[in-house]
């Protein structure tokens, strides 16, 4: 886990330089730290090459993406014309469909769940249909709500003097 406000690793590899240039030697420094000589020794090496900017921790990149700019683009389209055009029953988007059709348009295979992180990475949110009856009507709910429920509910008793 990494620490927002003090990153402990740009700090041990600080202190090894300072130590260092109090004229420490290198399997001292490596015992002070409970690290190894040649963790020391890489230090040191990073930090007469690049300075204070080789001490300081990187994030990894990763690998990059199989899918490239301009067929997240086409891709894009395909999702703002919606599923219905695309050939699928109802015009829902769904991980599934996504998928199926980064593999039918770019040959490219993505887990659902990568699909959800590129869809991210484009812009794109999940949305999820509110759970409603469309056989309900309206105006017979705001009724019991407003006359039925008041007269079921529990009134309170009145006390006995």
């Amino acid at each position: 886990m990494r620490t927002k406000t003090v990153n402990i690793v740009e700090y041990q590899r600080e202190l090894c330089v300072k130590l260092k240039d109090e004229s420490f030697k290198q399997t001292k420094i490596a015992s002070i730290l409970g690290k190894t000589q040649g963790w020391v020794s890489q230090v040191l090496i990073k930090f007469n090459e690049f300075g204070i900017e080789g001490l300081k921790e990187k994030k990894a990149k990763g690998s990059t993406s199989k899918i490239t700019e301009p067929q997240k683009a086409k891709l894009r389209i395909i999702l703002n014309d919606g599923a219905l055009k695309y050939g699928f029953e109802g015009d829902i988007w769904t991980r599934k469909r996504i998928k199926l059709v980064i593999e039918e348009q770019f040959c490219i295979q993505y887990s659902e769940r990568h699909v959800d992180r590129i869809l991210r990475k484009m812009g794109y949110s999940i949305q999820r249909p509110q759970k409603k009856d469309y056989r309900q009507k309206q105006a017979l709910i705001d009724e019991w709500g407003t006359e039925k429920l008041p007269e079921i509910k529990k009134k309170p008793k009145k006390k006995k003097e």
